[in-house]
């Protein structure tokens, strides 16, 4: 049998991976990235990427199973976990670009509106300081209608008052004659 210890080394690290003893496989697949195996230092690599695939993670996964490939383009459990993993980014850089496009529309109307807001208010306070301004100006127009009507009356007493005295004065000439 022409068994290496990198090979069953490997086999034992699948078996802790398969047992979900990440510590042990995961220290196993790092040591064998230092094999002389490239198809060994590949798979290796690959298995790492494959624990590393988490959220926080991603980039770290991508960049082993790129490693996995470039130590042996034939992987192609790595050359498919890289493509997925890639087009998954991908697809997840879109949605944040097109999420903050949406949040910066939302902002964009959220300011439209408070200013449309602050134009109505201000619009309503003008209106309201013209209409007390035509209400001080119709006051002011109906004392000035007042104060006509006053100056016509005085002017029809002081006619009344005139017709009256060339009336007695006129009565004074007749019976003096």
């Amino acid at each position: 049998m022409d068994v290496t210890s990198d090979e069953i080394l490997l086999n034992l690290a699948h078996s802790y991976y398969h047992l979900k003893d990440t510590a042990n496989s995961r220290s196993l697949y790092q040591d064998l990235t230092e094999s002389d195996n490239n198809k060994i230092k590949s798979v290796s690599l690959n298995q790492i990427g494959v624990q590393s695939d988490t959220p926080e993670t991603e980039k770290v996964a991508l960049n082993y199973f790129k490693e996995a490939l470039k130590t042996d383009p034939t992987n192609k459990e790595a050359r498919y976990n890289y493509e997925v993993l890639k087009k998954r980014l991908k697809e997840k850089e879109e949605q944040e670009k097109k999420d903050q496009e949406n949040q910066d529309q939302q902002n964009k109307d959220k300011e439209d509106q408070k200013n449309e807001e602050e134009k109505d208010k201000e619009e309503k306070q003008d209106s309201k300081e013209e209409k007390e301004g035509d209400k001080k100006e119709e006051k002011k127009e109906g004392e000035e209608r007042e104060e006509e009507k006053k100056g016509e009356k005085e002017q029809d007493q002081n006619k009344e008052g005139e017709e009256k005295k060339d009336g007695k004065e006129k009565k004074g000439e007749e019976k003096d004659k």
